[in-house]
């Protein structure tokens, strides 16, 4: 699992929470969950996605608030968090995205 790089879970039947050990797989560079059946939160531990370029969670059931630690994915160009059941501000969390270096 640690070579992975791109995963595409798209348009299957998976349920329940996102497992934590996708959080543990630091060198994705491509994740796409879009169209599960996945509830819960982000886990905060969605920041060690650090090599991310682009993550699409998008047409689940995902609810809660967006973590801040978004704002470490400094790689990502491409986010998807469409058809869910978030709230609060994201805009903070997009804001420290500009904070990241331009290297």
């Amino acid at each position: 699992m640690t070579r992975l790089k791109v995963v595409n879970l798209r348009w299957n039947v998976i349920w329940g929470t996102i497992p934590q050990w996708l959080y543990t797989c630091s060198n994705f560079e491509s994740l796409s969950l879009y169209l599960n059946l996945l509830r819960g939160e982000i886990s905060s531990s969605i920041g060690n996605l650090t090599a991310i370029v682009n993550l699409d969670l998008s047409a689940n059931q995902i609810e809660g608030k967006m973590p801040n630690s978004l704002g470490n994915l400094c790689k990502l160009t491409g986010l998807d968090l469409s058809r869910n059941y978030f709230n609060g501000s994201v805009s903070k969390i997009l804001g420290s995205l500009s904070g990241c270096s331009s290297g």
